[in-house]
């Protein structure tokens, strides 16, 4: 009962609702300033990553490269702020997705989509869109982690609140008034005049010296009454106005205490040893729905009670009896802590105790919003339940005595344990030991075998493993520590998936073998270097595919006025572009039986004809969309000259230190918006001596890299044939070659490579 009278008390709770409203609404703008900021920065994540990857699909889509839109898309999927990546063509035909992109953000701005424009020769083309969708679940788990944090921090400032309150109130305020009350007392039962021995300058301090002083005027006014009687109306009429003086003082502090009462948030009451009305507030009064005409000092506490009965605040039953009990367990003077429904719904806690001397006080609190929260806590410990019965895989979680918390039934279902083992603050210990005895890790002995995996346990890292188990069962597990010092471990069952990689390596190897033997049958269409050391005086040649087989090309071809030189870029590379050059080979080879003289704006024709017609690009029903960039070069020794037509493609012509270019025209070969009739132009140069020409595929000049990640370019390697053009050529392709190394750097090959430099014999 002295903790509820105390000024501490009273102190306490003035300040801690101020204190806890204040720190709430502070740490309630932290948080969500930090929401706000993660929220931003995930925004800016989405807008690089559409940036960037707008980049990275072009290319695959121009080339139909399927595993390689599939590759990005997979890498995309393991950022665990990704929701969902979806790429569309340019007709919005889904070509692949990763994760889910239909169902909407929680908040609009993280959905974005963009074009996909491919650049190619300069010329920009809408090959597509990608959409890409965030989710911000680890923002949500961060923000739960830190209002956890706030709210030990206020519960920690709340304790230091209440130690310096009580610290402070004792030593400056209950010390002199427990001397001045013990004083008060012997004055009262013993007749003494004794002083207080303290001092302060505080209000303590002077209500001390006016008692001391009081003590004295009294002792003197005792001896005046015994020295002078004569005076006796007079020192009786000075103690009186004292007396009145005194009187009004404690209507003060009456006043002042009810206001203090009237102050807590709780609703207070007390009653004397006989149960009349000695105390109360006016929240006991709104908590408990009473009229203020029934709270009056001395009213009886069975006036109260009737009114409760009368109201039905005790459920249902005899009124009679319910009044009778009520009443009973009053007078025990018991101390006392329950909590009771009332008929509107609402929820009031009730704590009390008995007073020294008889009766007892009492505190109300409506604590119906408390009540609702664990009833909404209690649902969604029940819905987490469910989750995490309907998972795939198994999950539990100990605490930092490595004791069970948190599990479903695929612990017991995956591992066959026993009922008895698995329940709620089971110690992990007694699960290793059972799998430890039937040999699930292997030979040796069962203690030193469980020892090992309760250190691991105890082991704060994040741990990935997978196990094999009795019956060749293997099951994959993720362990992580938890922010209390406890275990969560999550696992799977992967035993289909690992015997599907293994299939899947099979497969990789014979497919590996293929396409090894595919390069070999590639190379054999090559010209060869005999024949390339009789028709030239110097020459080199850089041909290197992406992968083991590519969609460049080079041929040699006699014809009658001497013989051509061919350079091509094929739609695609790997296996696709590799198919594609073994099509160009056979229609060369075909427009040289019907055009036999080899000019090369005449061959470009007729094989863009025999190209579309071989990938069925001539007929209205036709889907294929694929072709090449060629260059051709007739080299006629006789005549001095040398003439190049070209589709997409250019010729640099190196006369001295002067390089000159050749464009082609801006149309390939093959594809379905060329037209079947389309005719090319050629260019023809006389031959001098020294004079070099130089065709390449784009695959250097697109690759990326560099400090700044652009493009190799054009006039990157413009300059570095001038700075290279003394060297013999075969040392000038090593030296080409290791510069455009060096600049890729550790960036990814982007295409295949191809470059032909030749100096024609006269």
């Amino acid at each position: 009962m002295g903790a509820f009278r105390s000024l501490s008390t009273k102190l306490l709770a003035i300040y801690l609702p101020l204190v806890g409203l204040v720190l709430t609404v502070m740490f309630a703008v932290l948080e969500y300033r930090y929401y706000r900021n993660q929220q931003d920065a995930l925004i800016s994540k989405l807008r690089d990553i559409i940036e960037v990857q707008a980049t990275a699909f072009a290319t695959p889509i121009w080339e139909f490269d399927q595993p390689g839109i599939q590759f990005l898309l997979d890498a995309l999927g393991r950022d665990e702020d990704i929701q969902g990546v979806g790429v569309l063509d340019s007709r919005d035909n889904l070509l692949g997705r990763t994760g889910d992109i239909e169902t909407p953000p929680s908040i609009p701005q993280y959905r974005r989509e963009r074009d996909i424009v491919f650049n190619t020769g300069g010329v920009k083309e809408t090959v597509g869109r990608i959409i890409v969708v965030l989710r911000q679940d680890r923002i949500v788990t961060h923000l739960k982690d830190r209002l956890q944090i706030d709210i030990v921090i206020m519960l920690s400032l709340a304790v230091v609140l209440v130690l310096v309150t009580h610290v402070s109130s004792e030593r400056v305020v209950g010390r002199p008034l427990r001397h001045l009350q013990r004083a008060m007392r012997r004055t009262t039962a013993e007749g003494l005049r004794e002083k207080v021995d303290w001092q302060s300058n505080d209000e303590l301090g002077e209500v001390v010296g006016v008692y001391n002083e009081m003590q004295e005027a009294q002792a003197a006014a005792e001896a005046e009454v015994a020295r002078y009687r004569d005076h006796l109306e007079a020192l009786v009429a000075e103690r009186t106005a004292e007396l009145e003086q005194s009187r009004t003082e404690l209507a003060q502090q009456t006043e002042i205490l009810q206001t203090v009462l009237d102050s807590i948030s709780q609703g207070l009451v007390a009653f004397d040893k006989k149960l009349n009305l000695i105390a109360w507030n006016a929240n006991f009064l709104s908590i408990r729905a009473y009229p203020e005409n029934l709270a009056e000092r001395g009213r009886p506490f069975a006036d109260f009670i009737a009114h409760d009965v009368a109201r039905d605040e005790f459920g249902d039953g005899d009124p009679e009896a319910i009044f009778q009990d009520q009443i009973e367990r009053a007078q025990k003077f018991e101390r006392h802590h329950f909590e009771r429904q009332r008929p509107n719904g609402s929820f009031i806690e009730v704590r009390g105790g008995p007073i020294p001397g008889g009766g007892f006080v009492s505190t109300y609190a409506d604590v119906t919003k408390r009540k609702e929260a664990e009833a909404e806590l209690a649902a969604k410990e029940a819905q987490l339940r469910a989750a995490l019965d309907t998972m795939r895989g198994g999950i539990f979680m100990v605490d930092r005595d490595l004791r069970l918390q948190i599990f479903n039934d695929r612990l017991r279902e995956f591992y066959n344990l026993p009922e008895g083992v698995v329940r709620v603050g089971a110690p992990l210990e007694d699960i290793l030991r059972v799998r430890a005895g039937r040999g699930d890790y292997g030979p040796g002995n069962a203690d030193d075998l469980v020892r090992q995996r309760v250190e691991g346990y105890r082991d704060p890292s994040v741990v990935h493993m997978e196990d094999q188990i009795l019956g060749g069962r293997i099951i994959e597990t993720f362990r992580a520590p938890t922010a209390e010092g406890g275990i969560v471990v999550v696992f799977y069952d992967i035993t289909e998936r690992k015997e599907a990689e293994e299939e899947l390596k099979r497969a990789h190897g014979l497919i590996t073998e293929s396409i090894d033997y595919a390069s070999r049958i590639q190379r054999s269409v090559l010209p060869s270097e005999t024949i390339l050391k009789e028709h030239m005086e110097d020459y080199f040649i850089l041909w290197e595919p992406k992968d083991v087989v590519g969609g460049d090309a080079f041929w040699y071809r006699p014809c009658e006025n001497g013989f051509l030189v061919v350079c091509a870029d094929c739609t695609g590379h790997g296996v696709p572009g590799a198919l594609m050059t073994m099509i160009a080979t056979g229609a060369l080879d075909q427009a040289l039986i019907e055009i036999p003289n080899g000019y090369p704006s005449a061959v470009l024709q007729r094989m863009n004809q025999l190209v579309k017609a071989a990938l069925g690009q001539d007929g209205v029903g036709g889907e294929s969309d694929n072709g090449l960039e060629l260059g051709i070069c007739q080299v006629d020794p006789i005549a001095g000259e040398l003439t190049f037509a070209g589709a997409r493609f250019f010729l640099w012509v190196l006369e001295g230190d002067r390089l000159s270019e050749i464009k082609g025209d801006r149309k390939g070969i093959g594809y379905r918006r060329t037209d079947p009739a389309a005719s090319f132009t050629a260019h023809t140069v006389p031959l001098v001596p020294d004079c070099v020409f130089y065709m390449t595929s784009d695959g250097l000049i697109d690759q990326i890299g560099g400090s700044k990640r652009r493009s190799f370019g054009k006039r990157r390697l413009r300059d570095l044939i001038l700075k290279y053009r003394d060297q013999p050529m075969v040392r000038q392709k090593e030296s080409i070659y290791g510069d455009f190394s060096e600049y890729q750097g550790t960036e990814s090959r982007r295409d295949d490579l191809s470059m032909i430099a030749f100096k024609p014999r006269l």
